[in-house]
């Protein structure tokens, strides 16, 4: 677990710095700098690198829990119409859903009318044509009738296991958004 800690540092101007020590690694920061120290040697970033440096964090944050490319199911109406039928049972209530966008680790959805808090539990039917995917799903994040859904079981040690059902349908929805943006140049 990382340690903060709070110290004087007589080096800098500054009559604080914050120290975030991570194994062997330290990071000092004081207004407008950081430093970096491991194994003896330090390095010191200023203000236009941490900005830098905050950009490249925001883009590969480990917290994130995207691990592969979403399909924006809802660009693709036109092209499904009515072969794509997505609906979520809570609590044994089903209700309609519209999806916003698709990976092989989960879904966001509009789903008006069901009220289900993080961490409640979601059934998730997938219909596209003649394939169906019933997904066990979390519920990750809320705003409003937006709901952000996790397929528990699409991951495995680490390793992406999406459900065997799903296979099929992503990879149909891809390959139809694939074509169109590579149509419209």
């Amino acid at each position: 677990m990382p340690s903060l800690q709070f110290r004087h540092d007589r080096t800098v101007p500054f009559p604080a710095v914050t120290t975030l020590e991570l194994g062997q690694l330290a990071l000092t920061a004081d207004e407008d700098r950081i430093c970096f120290e491991l194994g003896g040697s330090s390095h010191w970033l200023d203000a236009r690198d941490v900005a830098t440096l905050e950009r490249f964090l925001a883009e590969h944050r480990s917290g994130e829990s995207r691990t592969g490319f979403r399909v924006p199911v809802y660009r693709l109406r036109a092209e499904l119409q009515d072969a794509f039928q997505l609906t979520l049972v809570h609590h044994d209530r089903i209700y309609d859903a519209v999806p916003i966008d698709l990976s092989l680790t989960g879904l966001l959805v509009r789903a008006p009318g069901l009220e289900a808090p993080v961490r409640s539990a979601v059934v998730v039917r997938l219909i596209l044509e003649d394939r169906l995917a019933k997904i066990d799903a979390q519920v990750t994040r809320v705003d409003g009738d937006l709901l952000a859904l996790h397929f528990t079981e699409s991951m495995a040690a680490g390793e992406l296991c999406p459900p065997a059902a799903l296979g099929p349908i992503f990879g149909h929805l891809e390959q139809l958004y694939l074509r169109r943006r590579s149509a419209s140049g």
